[in-house]
Formats: structure tokens, sequence, C-alpha cells
């Protein structure tokens, strides 16, 4: 039996995470952006946030994810996908205007998702300790716990659902549950959410 497998097609970029401040010499760890780098490899759920006093809006069954590369940062916010950039301003941490798919979900989960884009906006630093990473600005706190890496999946043998689709700087979310399996006698098949597939695939390699 092939495992079931989300795939989610976001630029390469997105997937691992680097937080860096500009400020030069040897990083300190638990350390806090501006006057030091955090580095933060790695994939993060946030498991906390305050805003103004109040906790975040948070749903126990769309969780909000962050990975990031270099200047890269995507996940997901409870309901869409996002990208973005972070950028360093005048010492301080920036989270850039984010793309996002654009499905529509339950009404609590797109409140916890824009409360957490209006929390995103207003980051300024970051400090790291051990697998817990905080994000501040004013008046707003998040908090994220490391999750642990995801095996590897082999591309040969597993069933892949499409999540979204990427044309230029458009992310996409799509409709039905489109599929498709490679397996290993070069034959393939799948589902278009419509209708089913088959045919044959070859490695260029």
């Amino acid at each position: 039996m092939t495992t079931r497998n989300r795939l989610s097609v976001l630029p390469l970029a997105l997937v691992s995470i680097l937080l860096v401040a500009c400020a030069s010499g040897t990083p300190n760890a638990p350390s806090a952006s501006p006057g030091g780098m955090v580095d933060a490899l790695g994939d993060w759920q946030l498991s906390a946030g305050t805003v103004d006093g109040a906790p975040l809006a948070m749903v126990a069954a769309a969780p909000i994810t962050m990975t990031v590369q270099a200047t890269q940062v995507g996940g997901r916010s409870a309901c869409n996908q996002y990208g973005g950039e972070i950028t360093i301003v005048a010492g301080e941490l920036r989270f850039g205007a984010m793309v996002m798919t654009e499905m529509g979900c339950d009404e609590p989960v797109m409140r916890s998702e824009s409360a957490f884009h209006a929390a995103m906006a207003r980051i300024r630093g970051a400090t790291r300790d051990g697998d817990r990473l905080t994000l501040t600005g004013p008046g707003v706190e998040l908090v994220w716990d490391r999750l642990a890496p995801v095996p590897d999946t082999g591309l040969v043998g597993t069933t892949w659902v499409l999540d979204s689709v990427i044309t230029g700087e458009t992310v996409a979310s799509v409709l039905g549950q489109a599929t498709l399996l490679l397996r290993p006698d070069g034959t393939m098949a799948g589902f278009t959410g419509c209708r089913d597939f088959v045919g044959h695939w070859t490695d260029p390699r």
C-alpha cells in the first residue's frame, strides 16, 4: 500500500530558516536582534502568542507553521500557505508583505490567520533558546517550537496530493484532490480532481 503525502508546491527557498540581524560578530544563543544573529534553521510551529496583552487567536485543528531559508520565509497560516521576505531595517527584523494562496476556511480559522499576519507585520526582533524561538515587536510576542524533521519520502512509490500551484509570483490553491503516483516500473497514474489518468515517466538524470 502506498503512503499518502501532501505535496506543497512552494518555492524551494521556503524549505528551512535562518533569521539574520545585520551586526557583525560571533552569534550567541540565545541572542536578540538587533545586535546579533539568531540561527533558527528548521521548521517551527506557533505555540503561543500575545497581541496588545491579549492571547493571539489560535485554532488547534489549524496550526500555524513557519519555514525560512536565508531571507525567505513561508509556511501555513492556519488556513492558507504564505511566503515572503525577511529584511533588516535599521538593525531591526522585518517581515515583508506576504503572498498567499486564496483558500477559504471556517471563520475562527480565518480570524486566526488574520491575527497572525497582523502580528507578523509588527515583529522587530527575535531570540532563540534551544528549540524555542520568540519573535517580538511593539505589543507583540510570538512563541514558536521547533518541529521534528520530517523523514524523507521516496519520490517513486508514494501517492502525492497536489496542494497548490505557483505561476510566476502567484500562488493558487487547488480545488478537488489531484494526485500523482510514479511507479518503479516507469508507469504513472493519478487523479485530476475530475478524472483518472495513466502514463509513463522517465528520469532524465
